[in-house]
């Protein structure tokens, strides 16, 4: 069972590592700069994943809930 850090990975296609230095690196907010980066994310993930509208809001949503723990 793969972890939500690599799941995110693979549905967004990027590294989590670079992308936490490419945030580091272009602000001093790491952590919302971070955060608000997943939730876009999640949000592109959810609309591939989920074209029926309900599934997808739920899907932004979890996605958007674990982004700030990661």
């Amino acid at each position: 069972m793969p972890t939500l850090r690599q799941t995110v990975e693979v549905l967004a296609g990027v590294n989590l590592p670079a992308l936490i230095e490419a945030c580091v690196n272009r602000d001093g907010e790491t952590v919302s700069s971070l955060a608000a980066r997943l939730q876009e994310i999640g949000r592109g993930a959810a609309r591939a994943l989920c074209p029926a509208r309900p599934v997808r809001r739920r899907v932004g949503r979890i996605i958007k809930k674990t982004a700030p723990v990661l």
